[in-house]
Parts: structure tokens; C-alpha cells; sequence
């Protein structure tokens, strides 16, 4: 038995076809939300599903705020976000600050700064307008706590 009763309700879990996020899609699953999980990448999305066939599936670019905003607002009500996308190139890549190029910041602030913005704004302005609680998780690391 899980340890919250989600059914009922609608999250997003957007980086929800790996790590962390995937197993924030499987909680949520087995708690019984109905789930959709948004990634970029189709092939990671398409194996999620293969696991855990009830997930909903969104492959969208999080970094296309246009694109993103009218992906997000066609999904309609959402109870929980959980922002969880995170571009990690740089980190991986362990490129030194003096050497990061303004491509490789715009895509990093894109994604994990203003893409947790513009799909907070979308479900938020939804829970506004139905006069409804939810809940919004935005989710770091320990790479915002400590220079790499």
C-alpha cells in the first residue's frame, strides 16, 4: 500500500523518463495520481511506458518556451508539478567556468531556470482559475550548493 493516496488527481513530472524523475513518476503511479511525464527525448519516454504502461507520455523540448507553454496547457488540470528537468551538460562535461560559452549558459538557464518558471506559471494560473489547492516541487542539487 503506498504511503499517499494520489487517486483522484493529475501531476507532471517534467525529467520524468529517468532517475530521479522516473522514480518520482512511479510513487506518484503507484500512489494512484495519473501521471504525465514529460521529457525531451522520445526514446526514454517510450521505454517509461514499456514499465509503467498508465504513465502519459509528452515529449517537448523544455527549452522552446512556446512550444513547452502550448504542450503544457493542452495537458488541462494538474493537482501536482513536480519540476525536476535539469540540462546537465556542463556538470557532466565538468567544463570550467572561465570556459563555459554563453550557448552552453542560455541552453543551462533555459531549462533548468525558465523552463521551472514557464510551466509553473501555466499550472498555477490553471489552479488559480479553478480555485483549487495543489502543489508545486521544484527540485535542485547539490550542484546550486557547492562550485564545480
Amino acid at each position: 500500500m503506498a504511503a499517499y493516496d494520489f487517486k483522484g488527481k493529475r501531476a507532471l513530472v517534467t525529467g520524468g523518463s529517468r532517475g530521479i524523475g522516473k522514480a518520482v513518476v512511479k510513487s506518484l503511479v503507484d500512489a494512484g495520481a495519473e501521471v504525465f511525464a514529460v521529457a525531451k527525448t522520445q526514446a526514454n519516454l517510450d521505454k517509461l511506458k514499456s514499465e509503467i504502461p498508465s504513465v502519459n507520455i509528452i515529449a517537448v523540448d523544455l527549452a522552446d518556451w512556446e512550444t513547452t507553454r502550448q504542450t503544457v496547457e493542452k495537458v488541462g488540470n494538474i493537482d501536482l508539478l513536480v519540476n525536476n528537468a535539469a540540462d546537465l551538460d556542463q556538470i557532466r562535461g565538468m567544463a570550467a567556468f572561465v570556459d563555459v560559452s554563453k550557448a552552453s549558459l542560455d541552453k543551462s538557464l533555459d531549462v533548468n531556470l525558465k523552463a521551472a518558471f514557464n510551466v509553473s506559471q501555466i499550472v498555477a494560473r490553471d489552479m488559480i482559475k479553478r480555485s483549487c489547492g495543489g502543489a508545486i516541487i521544484n527540485m535542485s542539487s547539490t550542484a546550486g550548493l557547492r562550485p564545480l
